[in-house]
């Protein structure tokens, strides 16, 4: 025993002078040309070999041995420094690096390629042991600010017309937000971001929630980068030698560990499709510890860039802080010269734990929850939350920006922007409905109206509303009026009944909005039902499920020449009475909160509907037939590495009937041909014409394949890229002698279409901000004769990426 204390106090003796032996160090790396942070610059101490890095800030610390006396600083793109070190200078130093000029390559270790490959393998290979989200559970909380602000030369501030420019920016910035929420999830796929505070300079409370993962991917672990809307292979996953090459850049000792710091660039022809950065594994267990890219569009004059730093804590590496830079370098432009515009996130992950609390619940319908008060949260609860203190430029930009906003009242803006987003205009205590102003169709060719509701000014929990319209080539009037009753804020449960006067074209498969794409099948509409409709619905989001029950009493009549001929009575006009039940499953969809809903954004995995429909059809005591119908369709797309995007959309639907079913009530092929504009679709046949074919029993499949590679790239002009498509539809149908009039087909034998697309083969700068993207293709219907002009389609499309 005494032994033992004699060893104890000896260590006590010793730890002083242990400590004495080594020194704190810390300072921050920005670049000298303009000052701004460099990420993850290596800093090595002396001659002994261990090393540094700095933070998505600049910055760094550690602890030295006295006997280091010099640093050495590097990093990529910027000339290699040694800084001297003497007594008490080894603190708050503030280091600036050189660019090298001309672009030179940096000297690398070189031609390690063999060790390259075998890291990277490594690193590829252990993706599932550090991937967060194969991970059992975790808990944290994330800090996300963005800042947003526009820059130019001094040719445009200087000119007195940018007076006013110059000035404001000088000590603001355009705008500042800020959010402060706590990240939950449970393998599988479970994940619930409750935002705890969130702010926007400006507005008292604030429009949007803008989380970092909006923006860029919460690790560096999946197969591609999703960033702004696009896909961007990850250098560390599967295929990565087909769109990236690799240099050793450094290697970094950190204790018993090596980091390895690898520089990647996409190959020749893929500049435009993959990242620029840089990569640094830990030996330990072959973890990614950093992760800088670049993407650059040349068109647009946009660069986006990535960064992420991650925390090794009780056995397990993940995210710490997440930073992202997208910048438009001409947004705007005057006489003078461009105007740019840079956005920059930053965010730090805190309060990691690993253990479920006891009484945690996922909210499955609402993933990202905005909770109560958390849109006004006080200036001392956001210095509480905040890791950081503001700068005086982010905390003049609140004050002034808020003020502004106050005496200007536009935070009244924020009911005009919502009711935008669902087609409205607020108008005092009602809503204008800009979607019942004006249509086009076939059937009436222009129809002009007018619709309008009552809103929350008036009454909170429900609405009162009607409308009316004339079309113009069949000079005839339609209206409706309809109450609805919300059950909870966000309108997620809502009760709805009504009346209309209104024209359906006879037998369109009616689902689910997501794939009935109303507004291209309304102008396809050349054929019409007269349908006097007295309907009541339900509606309410459960978790991953969304479900309606409605019932309809119908009064319909055919505006075409048709004869339905059964037990030898010629009929056309007839009442039908319905009740159905429509589910709608998303696994894993994540739902946003936006302005007073929440709005779907989207799921990795396939969406599943049903429809089920019970129903009687009757005209007087001529006719009537009760029947049961059944719809089912599954929605997915996926990318999958080195192959492309893959489509699918598939359909079948049923009926169970007593005696044969009118047109009206049978199932109408999805034909999108129309001779006066060639519009392509996804989900409808190209080459079939709308009502050419009818069913009582169907199958079909949608299925369309976008290949990653790229045919030529012309800069700025076209860059297509090829899409491969096929349509199939199988069908029949019972007594199709009893319909008399219209003449149409049944697919018993299979209808079929193939078709080929060009995409982005003229690509078109939008104001600098997107592009806009031609698409051209050809579809034929393969029915066993050779005849292009009768089975081919030409299609147009147009899209927008940003």
């Amino acid at each position: 025993m005494k032994h033992v204390l004699y060893r104890i106090f000896a260590i006590l003796l010793l730890m002083p002078f242990t400590v004495a032996a080594q020194r704190q160090l810390s300072g921050r790396i920005v670049s000298a040309a303009n000052g701004e942070a460099l990420t993850f610059a290596t800093v090595k101490f002396g001659e002994v070999g261990d090393a540094v890095l700095s933070d998505l800030e600049g910055n760094f610390k550690g602890e030295i041995p006295e006997s280091v006396s010099f640093l050495t600083i590097s990093y990529l793109g910027f000339k290699t420094k040694t800084v001297s070190l003497s007594p008490g200078n080894n603190r708050n130093l503030l280091i600036r690096l050189e660019e090298r000029e001309h672009n030179l390559q940096e000297v690398v270790i070189a031609p390690p390629y063999d060790k390259i490959r075998a890291i990277i393998r490594r690193a590829v290979a252990n993706r599932a042991l550090h991937k967060p989200d194969r991970y059992d559970w975790y808990q944290c909380n994330l800090y996300h600010k963005m800042v947003a602000d526009v820059y130019a030369p001094d040719s445009v501030l200087k000119d007195t017309a940018s007076a006013a420019l110059a000035g404001y920016l000088a000590d603001k910035h355009i705008l500042v937000s800020e959010t402060y929420s706590r990240r939950s999830y449970e393998r599988p796929n479970q994940i619930q971001d409750e935002v705890l505070a969130t702010r926007v300079s400006g507005w008292k409370k604030a429009p949007f929630v803008s989380l970092v993962t909006d923006i860029l991917p919460f690790d560096a672990y999946s197969d591609f980068f999703k960033l702004n809307g696009r896909d961007y292979p990850n250098p560390v996953s599967n295929g990565w030698s087909r769109d990236y090459e690799f240099d050793l850049v450094d290697e970094v000792l950190k204790g018993a560990d090596t980091l390895y710091i690898l520089a990647f660039r996409p190959r020749k022809g893929k500049e435009q499709d993959a990242l620029k950065g840089q990569v640094y594994i830990h030996s330990r267990a072959y973890a990614i510890a950093y992760f800088t890219g670049v993407a650059k569009d040349e068109t647009l004059d946009r660069k986006l860039r990535i960064e992420q730093q991650y925390q090794y804590k009780e056995g397990r590496w993940f995210p710490e802080q997440l930073n992202y830079e997208i910048d438009w370098g001409k947004f705007s432009k005057n006489k003078k010269g461009p105007i740019g515009l840079i956005l920059k996130g930053t965010s730090r992950i805190d309060s990691l734990q690993w253990t479920r609390p006891a009484r945690f619940r996922f909210d499955k319908a609402k993933t990202v929850k905005l909770l109560p008060g958390a849109d006004e949260a006080t200036e001392l609860r956001w210095q509480s939350i905040r890791p950081d203190t503001l700068s005086h430029k982010e905390q003049e930009t609140y004050r002034f920006v808020d003020s502004i906003f106050k005496k200007a009242g536009i935070e009244k803006l924020t009911n005009l922007m919502d009711k935008l987003s669902e087609a409205k205009v607020p108008l005092g205590p009602v809503d204008l409905d800009l979607q019942r102003l004006y249509a086009f169709n076939g059937f009436e060719r222009s129809r002009l109206g007018l619709g309008l509701q009552t809103n929350e000014r008036l009454v909170s929990w429900m609405s009162l509303g009607g409308w009316a319209g004339y079309g113009a080539g069949d000079k005839q009037w339609k209206y409706g009026g309809f109450a609805e009753l919300y059950l909870d804020a966000y309108k997620d449960k809502m009760i709805r009944f009504g009346y209309s006067n209104d024209l359906l074209d006879p037998g369109r498969i009616r689902i689910n909005k997501d794939i009935d794409r109303n507004y291209l099948q309304q102008w396809a509409m050349s054929r019409a039902d007269k349908v006097e409709d007295y309907y009541l619905s339900g509606t309410a989001r459960m978790g991953y499920w969304t479900a309606t029950l409605e019932g309809h009493y119908q009064k319909i009549d055919p505006q075409y020449d048709y004869q339905f001929y059964n037990n030898n009575e010629y009929l056309s006009a007839f009442r039908a009475r319905e009740a159905s039940l429509n589910l709608r499953y998303a696994y894993a969809e994540r739902r946003v909160p936006v302005f007073r809903h929440y709005v779907n954004s989207g799921t990795r995995y396939p969406v599943v509907y049903l429809k089920l429909t019970a129903g009687n059809i009757y005209q007087d005591n001529r006719y009537s037939n009760n029947y049961l119908q059944a719809l089912a369709a599954v929605r997915w797309t996926r990318h999958w590495a080195g192959i492309g995007n893959e489509s699918f959309l598939l359909m079948a639907g049923a009926t169970l009937q007593e005696q044969p079913l009118p047109l009206s009530k049978l199932f109408a092929g999805r034909g999108f041909r129309n001779k006066d504009l060639p519009i392509y679709s996804f989900g409808s046949f190209i080459t079939m014409y709308p009502y050419e074919v009818y069913t009582d029993r169907f199958f079909s499949v949608n299925w369309k394949h976008d290949f990653n590679w790229r045919l030529y790239n012309l800069e700025n002009v076209s860059k297509p890229y090829l899409s491969i498509a096929h349509n199939f539809m199988i069908g029949s149908l019972a007594n199709r002698e009893v319909h008399l009039g219209p003449e149409f087909s049944v697919p018993t034998r299979g209808y079929h279409e193939t078709g080929i697309l060009l995409n982005d083969l003229v690509k078109i700068n939008y104001v600098n901000i997107a592009h806009l993207n031609l698409q051209a293709g050809f579809f034929y219907h393969w029915d066993g004769d050779i005849d292009l002009k009768k089975n081919g389609k030409f299609v147009l499309g147009l899209s927008m990426d940003l």
